[in-house]
């Protein structure tokens, strides 16, 4: 049972598009962050509405009730096609970390500095044809 709270804070940022987020019921002890209520559901044999990746390493269960004054019926079912959406985006996105480099120089995803710049231009070799 090991949560993966990356994965189920991606599903409630998901399911924010679309409508509220429930404030936290103080019966449950173990809420991670907003929306995130973790419960061994493995050892207490429950199932999760989601579940994905294999042995069920992304599981959840999703509640959207229309109870509350600020849901419909209609925005109870698109929260869950937005959980749904949101839970497969995080599981198929590539892992950030995985991606190749192409240049061994800076930070990816930050501009180079005017060092990395002549470092880079330092380690070309000029071709004249």
């Amino acid at each position: 049972e090991e949560p993966q709270v990356e994965f189920l804070q991606a599903v409630i940022d998901g399911v924010k598009k679309v409508t509220h987020i429930a404030p936290e019921n103080e019966i449950f002890d173990t809420i991670a962050k907003e929306g995130i209520i973790l419960v061994p559901s493995k050892s207490l044999g429950l199932c999760g509405s989601l579940s994905l990746g294999s042995g069920g390493t992304y599981a959840a269960t999703t509640e959207v009730y229309p109870d509350s004054p600020k849901a419909t019926g209609e925005i109870c079912n698109e929260a869950q096609v937005a959980a749904i959406v949101a839970a497969l985006d995080f599981v198929l996105a590539p892992p950030t970390t995985e991606i190749p480099r192409f240049y061994p120089i800076g930070t990816p995803g930050k501009p180079w500095s005017e060092v990395e710049r002549k470092q880079w231009k330092e380690s070309r070799k000029n071709q004249r044809s």
